[in-house]
């Protein structure tokens, strides 16, 4: 269990949890996780836990949703994110902003394929789905990062959806 923490930790964020979300989340997936992992083949142990770091992250996003609507009403005026303090440390943001606003389906896939360098059959198996829904997954969400990235890069928004 374990040898999967990192990977676990390194989904949680890319999925849009900060670092301190991202540990507090990678605990829940490891307490949930602990019920059947005992029963589980260890060839299945990533899988499951990262259906489990998918409903994390998924209700972790529904959550702050409804806290950014809430704060909304009385917060007339948006706040800007600090500047950060080197290059990479900017494009590590721009990339956890844009891969926070992603649909989840989507952005798991990219997240697997481009920064964990899974193949296709891999993470068809981990998500249990079909390679062709991988590739149709990917082919989408790279399509919505490239879109992200290009709108944030003109100054017209943090990564979020036109």
């Amino acid at each position: 269990m374990n040898a999967h923490f990192d990977f676990v930790w390194r989904s949680l964020r890319r999925l849009g949890l900060s670092e301190s979300e991202a540990d507090a989340g990678a605990r829940r997936v490891f307490v949930l996780a602990s019920r059947t992992l005992k029963t589980t083949p260890p060839q299945r142990e990533k899988r499951l836990l990262f259906a489990m770091v998918l409903r994390v992250a998924s209700s972790h996003r529904r959550r702050r949703a409804k806290l950014r609507r809430a704060a909304s009403r009385f917060e007339p005026t948006e706040q800007s994110e600090p500047e950060q303090a080197n290059e990479s440390g900017r494009a590590r943001h721009a990339l956890n902003e844009i891969l926070a606003v992603m649909e989840l389906e989507q952005c798991s896939v990219f997240m697997l394929y481009e920064l964990e360098e899974m193949s296709t059959p891999e993470i068809a198996g981990l998500l249990d789905v079909s390679v062709e829904t991988v590739c149709s997954r990917l082919h989408n969400a790279r399509e919505e990062f490239d879109s992200a990235l290009r709108r944030q890069r003109a100054g017209i928004g943090s990564g979020a959806k036109a």
